[in-house]
């Protein structure tokens, strides 16, 4: 939790300053999600590396398909 909070902490800053490019339909109030699945995702990986391939697909998956993310 404290790595989410720091994280959210130190981007913050250039959110507020418009240097912090969101897009897609990407917003900052998403960020607490995206960072607490990057951080499990990290320690999945140290311990379970090759189940977190699948998820980690899945959720890739997921997220261009949600944020309508052109791949050409």
């Amino acid at each position: 939790m404290k790595w989410i909070v720091g994280s959210l902490i130190v981007e913050y800053p250039f959110y507020k300053m418009h240097l912090l490019i969101l897009n897609n339909g990407y917003g900052y109030w998403m960020e607490p999600f995206f960072y607490t699945i990057m951080y499990v995702m990290m320690r999945l990986h140290y311990t379970r590396p090759l189940l977190t391939y699948p998820i980690s697909v899945v959720i890739i998956v997921f997220m261009l398909r949600y944020f309508n993310v052109s791949l050409k």
